[in-house]
C-alpha cells in the first residue's frame, strides 16, 4: 500500500542512437510522408510514438539550436527570452487577479489607485514596445524549431524491433513519467475538453 501511494517520478529517457534518430544510410526507406487525410490516425500514432521515444534527442536539438541562437545574436535573443517570460508572467498574474482588477475599476473609490497605477502601466507598455522585435524573433525561431521536430516525428518510420523495445521499456517503467508524457496528456485533456464544449454547444443549439 505505501508503494502504491507514491507519485511517479519524472525522468528523461535515454538518448537514442544517431543511426536510429537520423538514419543517413537508409534515409530514403526510413523517411516517408504518409497520407495526412486517409491515414490520419496512423500519422498521429507515429508522431506520438516518435515524440515519446526520441524526446531526449529532440530536447538536445532544441538546446543546441538555442545555444547557437544565443551565440549568434546574444543580446537580441536574451532580450527576447526575457520578454517572453515577462509577458507570460503578466498574463498569468492578470488571469489570477482579473476579477479583482474589474472590481477596482468599477469601484468609485478605487479611481485614485487606478490613476496611480497608470504610470506603471505606461512604463510596461513602452518596455513591451521596445522588446516587441526580439520577442517576435525568438518566438518565430522557437515555433520553427518545434515544427521541424514535429515534421521529423511525422516522416520517420517506425521499425518493428524498435516498437517492441519501446513497449517493453514502457511496461518496465510504469513508476516513471517522462516530460513528453505530461505534455501529451495535457494536450489530450485540452482536446477532449474542446470536443466536449463543441458537443454541448451543438446540443444547446438543437434544444
Amino acid at each position: 500500500q505505501p508503494s502504491a501511494s507514491k507519485k511517479p517520478q519524472i525522468r528523461l529517457p535515454a538518448l537514442q542512437p544517431l543511426s536510429q534518430f537520423a538514419p543517413l544510410q537508409d534515409g530514403a526507406a526510413r523517411f516517408h510522408l504518409p497520407d495526412l487525410i486517409a491515414e490520419r490516425r496512423r500519422c498521429l500514432q507515429r508522431v506520438r510514438h516518435n515524440l515519446l521515444l526520441y524526446q531526449t534527442n529532440y530536447l538536445l536539438c532544441l538546446v543546441v539550436s538555442c545555444l547557437l541562437m544565443v551565440f549568434c545574436r546574444p543580446i537580441e535573443v536574451l532580450l527576447g527570452f526575457a520578454g517572453i517570460v515577462g509577458v507570460a508572467l503578466l498574463c498569468l498574474w492578470l488571469r489570477r487577479n482579473w476579477l479583482r482588477m474589474r472590481l477596482l475599476l468599477l469601484d468609485t473609490g478605487g479611481h485614485r489607485q487606478t490613476l496611480a497605477a497608470l504610470p506603471l502601466a505606461g512604463s510596461c507598455a513602452v518596455l513591451l514596445a521596445c522588446l516587441i522585435k526580439p520577442i517576435l524573433s525568438v518566438a518565430a525561431s522557437s515555433i520553427v524549431l518545434v515544427l521541424l521536430c514535429l515534421l521529423h516525428a511525422l516522416l520517420l518510420r517506425r521499425r518493428r524491433h524498435i516498437v517492441t523495445v519501446a513497449k517493453a521499456v514502457a511496461k518496465q517503467a510504469k513508476a516513471t513519467v517522462t516530460p513528453m508524457d505530461i505534455a501529451l496528456s495535457y494536450l489530450d485533456n485540452l482536446w477532449r475538453s474542446g470536443d466536449a464544449a463543441v458537443i454541448d454547444r451543438r446540443h444547446s443549439a438543437g434544444m
